[in-house]
């Protein structure tokens, strides 16, 4: 550990960085050896700024997340969904909040696609543009998308969306499958 340090300091890199590169505070073993080098420093020098591993605008001891995942998963939960339901006669997509509230919502059938139409991948790309204005209505503009169906629907979605000029920042497929499932009815015979 310490080898590890004085080489990251020696290096150029800050405090900050080197710590990172321990998995600051998950290395246990590494994180009482620090402190006990800092200990010895404050008590061979007076000035926080004469210490060797210490610069005067660092923090003595920086506060991070525990791992890096756990601080962007929960910045994915703060932002807004966006469902898509993508079936073979229509494209549905609602738009939420982070705690599942409906904010709007738009449809084949209500931007203005009539019959067989409504399942194309062009009408689907429509929706997305409309629930794109209607999103950016509320000022928002980073969304995560989840989407459930096997249609071409999903993809024209997701580009209507980024032409409506929404920022897409994760993608979730939402699509139940059974293992097993239901019994199918039984064959129909012509």
């Amino acid at each position: 550990c310490t080898f590890i340090l004085f080489n990251a300091h020696h290096d150029g890199m800050s405090l900050f960085q080197a710590l990172f590169a321990l998995r600051w505070p998950g290395n246990g073993a590494c994180q009482s050896l620090f402190v006990r080098l800092i200990r010895r420093e404050r008590e061979t020098c007076r000035k926080v700024t004469t210490c060797s591993l210490l610069n005067a605008t660092q923090p003595l001891i920086p506060t991070l997340p525990r791992y890096k995942s756990e601080a962007y998963f929960e910045k994915l939960q703060v932002l807004p969904n966006v469902h898509v339901h993508a079936t073979s006669n229509n494209t549905i997509c609602t738009i939420t909040d982070s705690k599942g509230k409906v904010l709007g919502w738009a449809s084949a059938g209500t931007v203005g696609f009539k019959k067989a139409r409504r399942g194309t991948g062009f009408a689907a790309q429509v929706v997305g543009v409309a629930t794109a204005k209607k999103t950016l209505g509320f000022g928002i503009k980073k969304v995560n998308v989840k989407v459930k169906g096997f249609t071409q629907g999903r993809t024209g979605v997701l580009q209507g969306l980024t032409k409506g000029g929404l920022a897409i920042t994760a993608i979730t497929d939402c699509t139940p499958i059974s293992w097993g499932g239901c019994r199918p009815r039984k064959v129909r015979r012509v």
